[in-house]
């Protein structure tokens, strides 16, 4: 599991395994800290181009991190085919992301709680998005020699700086686009 921590523009990277510092050396941090939220609250951290080594955009990205000292990650490759992402802003969980990849089309994921109202999105194959959330499936061949194909996302954001349900959700899936091209990027996703 490698564990990546950014204090005022600067990383840090604990317990790596091999394959983890290969990724961890290509994961690039940018932003100013002392940049302020809504409240007024400031980032002291710099803002990542990369969601746990898959490419991100950081502006989409930083609508969903809540202002603070210290951004980490921990990633989690334990399992074959599957990528899961922690997100920590001063210790404290903000979001999870689950990559996994399956050697058939599964339905997009859902929420944990069943009372989420859930909303269809046009992104990639399906996408669904809710309040806190969303989940996509599509298509993808990473090679000829893959076992797995189709990349089944999750992702969850505990804590946001945004307050109203439907500017959430907005951001949410703007980032879940951006992320779905990364996602492909990272796979190398082979439509040919």
């Amino acid at each position: 599991m490698k564990r990546t921590r950014s204090r005022k523009n600067h990383a840090v990277r604990l317990s790596l395994s091999a394959p983890a510092a290969l990724l961890a050396s290509s994961a690039f941090l940018y932003g100013c800290s002392g940049d302020t939220g809504n409240d007024g609250s400031s980032y002291e951290y710099a803002i990542p181009d990369n969601l746990c080594g898959i490419k991100a955009e950081s502006t989409l990205l930083k609508e969903l991190l809540v202002p603070g000292d210290a951004y980490e990650t921990e990633v989690d490759e334990s399992i074959e085919g599957m990528h899961e992402c922690r997100v920590f802003v001063d210790s404290k969980r903000i979001a999870y992301v689950r990559v996994y990849m399956l050697s058939l089309l599964d339905p997009p994921p859902r929420p944990d709680r069943h009372n989420e109202h859930l909303e269809s999105i046009n992104i990639e194959g399906d996408a669904l998005l809710w309040d806190r959330g969303a989940g996509v499936s599509f298509r993808c061949i990473a090679d000829d020699e893959s076992l797995y194909a189709y990349p089944n996302i999750s992702m969850n954001f505990f804590d946001t700086p945004i307050d109203d349900d439907e500017e959430r959700k907005d951001a949410i899936e703007a980032f879940a686009r951006s992320y779905v091209e990364g996602v492909k990027e990272y796979q190398r996703c082979d439509y040919a």
